[in-house]
């Protein structure tokens, strides 16, 4: 018998996520002991994949014009997350911020390739120790989110103190669960938080809720602009952290204007604040529905379900379950052609379940104190936040076990697979590894 099981981390309790999609036992093992353990390149819609190799060329959709006013290119970053490497690219070619377009955000512990755009009209290129511009077409249009399929993971886990072979045995009894199951719970991954200092969706919740002295409170005796040299395997160098902490720190010591200081934070941090707290939200949401015993993988009368292509469904293909569709809506789930969604929480949410269905969304909200309505936030308009729609549940797609290496001590496995954009490998490698401490083994 499949069934869910409680996580026993603290840092998954603290951020909402209370449970495993499986119960068999974990490898355990460690991720991202090297930053080339963990590879991330993005999936267009045609299935090409933006090559995280340097040498490799790929056609870059629209760009078969002679002139345009925009450039593609592949951005590759080794120890960069995205916005900190379109910063440093901001500041190099001397554009604004907003001149840059990206499909999705990658996290800095990686080695990543992914497809961007810039409002200029000639190509540029960039070749340093660990940013690489390449590939530069120009186009007519920038880049938007509906061109990305997903990504493609290369990840080796290490330090399993098991044999191959039951490494492999466990491995494959996890996967075989999940597909049981019917994929993956599909939490917000750990980097939307952090993982050493998790205060990023605290933020969000000050901002929400209108407390921005709190929020500046949070910012500036934190340090989620740093990075852990120990987690990347590399020693940050000067300037090439957003160190807007230390701006915002200097400016209310100097003001004390806590409002004027937060927005001393560049726009797409701000927002990324927000959204960890609606992730939060949501992580809440989707645990509190396992912990009052309703189902993942099959619907009820009143709740609601759209189609699991991405990690976000608009609210045109979201539609309520009744006694008259039920049993045509379970047919479907089961075969993964859609997928009982809840909200992740905004001012646009009017769709909701119904009875029962409705109780965990309300209960976090209660215990929470928000409203969707509060995702306005009038004083920082910019910050305001609709919401959106989010499956309960994702597949994990081509995946394969590449290869086995065992040193003196212990055992590596490199694995592969895809998943569709907006949701997370963490959260995969999590059903793998079901660590105690993530921040310890590299999540």
């Amino acid at each position: 018998m499949i069934m869910i099981s409680r996580s026993r981390s603290r840092l998954d309790e603290k951020l909402g996520m209370l449970y495993y999609s499986t119960s068999s036992s974990p490898i355990n093992g460690r991720i991202r002991t090297f930053t080339e353990d963990f590879i991330v390149e993005e999936i267009l819609r045609d299935k090409t994949v933006v090559p995280v190799n340097v040498n490799s060329r790929i056609s870059l959709p629209l760009c078969d014009v002679v002139k345009g006013n925009y450039v593609r290119a592949i951005l590759i970053k080794k120890g960069y997350d995205t916005l900190s490497a379109i910063f440093y690219l901001s500041k190099k070619f001397k554009l604004p911020i907003s001149a840059f377009s990206y499909l999705g955000l990658k996290d800095a512990r990686a080695l990543s390739s992914q497809l961007i755009s810039i409002k200029i009209d000639y190509p540029i290129s960039y070749y340093g120790e660990r940013i690489l511009l390449t590939n530069s077409k120009q186009s007519l249009l920038p880049v938007k989110a509906h061109e990305l399929y997903g990504n493609k993971f290369t990840i080796t886990i290490r330090s399993i103190s098991l044999k191959s072979e039951d490494a492999v045995r466990r491995v494959q009894r996890i996967f075989s669960e999940l597909s049981s199951f019917g994929g993956v719970l599909a939490y917000f991954g750990y980097q939307r938080f952090g993982t050493l200092n998790p205060i990023t969706h605290k933020i969000g919740k000050a901002i929400v809720k209108r407390n921005i002295d709190l929020a500046v409170s949070y910012l500036i005796n934190s340090n989620i602009g740093e990075k852990d040299p120990i987690k990347t395997g590399l020693r940050p160098r000067k300037n090439e952290v957003l160190d807007y902490e230390r701006i915002v720190r200097r400016f209310f010591t100097k003001k004390s204007n806590a409002l004027k200081a937060i927005k001393k934070v560049p726009l797409p941090i701000r927002r990324l604040f927000i959204h960890a707290y609606q992730s939060y939200l949501f992580n809440r949401i989707l645990s509190e529905r396992i912990k009052l015993g309703l189902p993942i993988n099959r619907a009820v009368i009143g709740d609601l379900v759209g189609l699991p292509i991405f990690g976000s469904v608009s609210p045109q293909y979201v539609f309520h379950v009744d006694k008259n569709n039920l049993d045509k809506v379970n047919s479907l789930i089961k075969r993964n052609l859609i997928s009982v969604v809840l909200p992740v929480p905004g001012y646009a949410i009017k769709k909701l379940p119904i009875g029962l269905a409705k109780e965990p969304i309300q209960g976090v909200l209660d215990d929470e104190g928000i409203s969707f309505n509060d995702f306005l936030i009038d004083m920082l308009p910019n910050l305001r936040s609709p919401g959106t729609y989010r499956p309960v549940i994702f597949q994990v797609e081509n995946f394969k076990i590449m290869s086995l290496l065992r040193n003196e001590s212990s055992l590596s496995i490199k694995i592969q697979f895809s998943l569709r954009r907006g949701f997370y490998a963490t959260m995969f490698l999590r059903e793998l590894i079901k660590p105690f401490d993530p921040a310890l083994l590299g999540f």
